[in-house]
């Protein structure tokens, strides 16, 4: 009996361990500080998307030949699954990374399908940025509220956050 409630224990303890070291920023209530330097890219928080305001700006914004929108979130696979380190063309973006135990919830409008106009190499759950413009409506992967075309993707650092966006 001692020796159930001591693996027990044990194994809440490791639970609550991996699931604390792998605590990852959760971006959906931040919004850009700023500006970006470039004119023809816009910085795009997640409130945004949610935010009928903002989203008629990035409307507005993405339909012009020139004009990109700029997102900061995490890679998660798509339509298809994809291995660690695997070549894709497109990928899924979310707001929160989700846990080593417990994956992140998928709320359509809280996602956005990124089709990339060169692939490159999957890292689930990593921060990147991501360029393109985007759309809103049904993505060919379904399921998914907001459409990224013609992308480009790169590795973020944890320090870009509060650097870029504020509560």
């Amino acid at each position: 009996m001692v020796a159930v409630a001591a693996l027990t224990g044990l194994a809440v303890i490791l639970a609550w361990f991996l699931v604390a070291a792998d605590v990852r920023s959760d971006l959906s209530d931040l919004r850009p500080s700023g500006k970006m330097t470039d004119p023809t890219t816009v910085l795009v928080g997640w409130p945004d998307l949610a935010n009928s305001q903002e989203r008629l700006e990035i409307e507005r914004a993405s339909s012009g030949p020139a004009i990109r929108v700029r997102m900061l979130g995490y890679m998660t696979e798509g339509n298809r699954p994809v291995r660690e380190g695997e070549e894709a063309d497109m990928f899924i973006l979310m707001p929160h990374a989700g846990q080593i135990l417990h994956a992140a919830r998928r709320d359509p409008h809280e996602m956005v399908e990124v089709l990339l106009r060169r692939s490159a190499r999957f890292r689930n759950r990593e921060l990147v940025w991501v360029s393109g413009v985007i759309e809103e409506g049904p993505c060919a992967s379904g399921g998914v509220f907001y459409c990224m075309k013609d992308g480009d993707v790169w590795p973020a650092e944890q320090r870009e956050i509060t650097r870029w966006f504020t509560p």
